[in-house]
């Protein structure tokens, strides 16, 4: 089992200060105002790295973060030909030439990762995530299956099922494997994120409990309980389980940004949320999840162009990170920026092209140009989506367009 990515905000769901709801926005939610005082709290700089380096990855951040992404996928894919079988680097250009809109060469890319004989679990999640965009389902699900465990191929899994149509089979099998084996805590892990992953945490916590209770000292297990607590509402519980985690292993980079998480959420204690993403920055600073928790801290203290260049660094950091893609989009949309928000956002759209926030986004920000079949035809496609207040809100928007 992989410990699970960091909790991260998209803020597309929290109206952040300043920003007036529109009869064309459907307002959501608000979020609790969390309290920065940024004279007495050093927020990391945001740098394209923070030690000098000569590696081809850190070359293609450097050049992403200063724009130059046509540069990023030359220099990487001279790198990648040089040295075959390099799994982390050809993910990332592969990753790139998402971004880029040519899935030909992000396949290929993705591919190249197993020369050799060589085998990665995120290399077949990628594979898996290329074929779902593309509506070849039956292979996604092949690529997933041979990802697992990883966390995000069960949760990509819970996805193709779901288009398959048979989601709640596939359930019952995982089901039926904990029933067959029920101190199998792997088993207990698999059907407890799959829960997670269908939005469905009251069924999560049961087993992701017994899973714990099984390996004690498991933070893969700890963090995805914590994960579907919080889910929940229930962040007392969500946090002795990231500190469980903490009390193993300190620096567990996902338990700090998750526990930040449980105190953003809370509101007023932003000294402490801030100060366990800089751990997390130090134990890890190559993640995205603590600059998208960075950011989303900057948005609420109303400091929207210092979130902007936090979600741009975690898109350098990570070319498919979902969260960075929504949240800049939003700023730029909150702030009538529209020409960059439809920028980023369709730039979203080219690497998740089945993400209904994203479109929900992309067809506010149509709205307000007056674009208005533009605007219908992506709140249809958010409709689609499996979140609730995504296919409200686009319903909302598509009767107001």
């Amino acid at each position: 089992m992989d410990v699970s990515r960091g909790r991260r905000f998209a803020v597309a769901l929290v109206s952040l200060a300043g920003f007036v709801c529109s009869t064309t926005f459907v307002c959501p939610a608000s979020a609790a105002t969390i309290e920065v005082h940024p004279e007495r709290i050093a927020v990391p700089a945001v740098s394209v790295s923070d030690q000098a380096s000569t590696g081809a990855i850190d070359v293609a951040r450097h050049r992403i973060a200063a724009g130059d992404l046509r540069g990023a996928v030359a220099g990487l894919s001279a790198y990648v030909d040089a040295h075959p079988g390099d799994a982390a680097t050809a993910i990332f250009l592969g990753d790139l030439y998402l971004r880029s809109g040519d899935r030909a060469a992000a396949e290929r890319a993705y591919r190249s990762a197993f020369v050799h004989g060589g085998e990665s679990d995120e290399a077949h999640d990628r594979l898996g995530s290329l074929y779902l965009a593309k509506g070849r389902v039956g292979d996604a699900i092949v690529e997933f299956d041979q990802a697992a465990p990883l966390s995000r191929a069960y949760e990509h899994l819970v996805e193709a099922h779901r288009r398959l149509g048979d989601l709640r089979s596939y359930e019952e099998e995982l089901r039926d494997a904990v029933f067959a084996a029920p101190f199998d805590s792997d088993a207990l892990w698999a059907i407890g994120v799959v829960y997670e992953a269908d939005r469905r945490p009251d069924a999560a916590v049961p087993y992701l409990k017994r899973a714990a209770d099984l390996t004690h000292r498991s933070c893969a297990v700890l963090s995805m309980l914590g994960d579907a607590y919080l889910d929940e509402g229930q962040r007392v519980p969500a946090a002795d389980a990231f500190n469980h985690c903490l009390s193993i292993e300190p620096n567990n980079y996902s338990a700090l940004v998750d526990l930040s998480s449980v105190l953003i959420e809370g509101g007023g204690r932003g000294a402490e949320a801030l100060a366990l993403l800089g751990r997390a920055r130090a134990a890890d600073p190559d993640r995205p999840e603590a600059y998208i928790n960075f950011g989303y801290i900057e948005d609420l203290a109303g400091r929207w162009e210092n979130a902007v260049d936090f979600y741009r660094k975690a898109l350098a950091l990570d070319p498919l990170e979902r969260a960075a893609f929504i949240d800049l989009g939003y700023d730029y949309l909150a702030r009538g920026l529209y020409g960059s928000a439809e920028a980023v956002l369709v730039d979203g759209l080219a690497v998740l092209p089945n993400d209904g926030r994203l479109h929900y986004l992309l067809g506010l920000t149509y709205a307000q140009q007056g674009k208005r079949d533009l605007a219908r035809s992506e709140f249809h496609e958010a409709m689609t989506t499996a979140e609730p207040e995504i296919v409200r809100a686009a319903t909302a928007g598509l009767s107001n367009t």
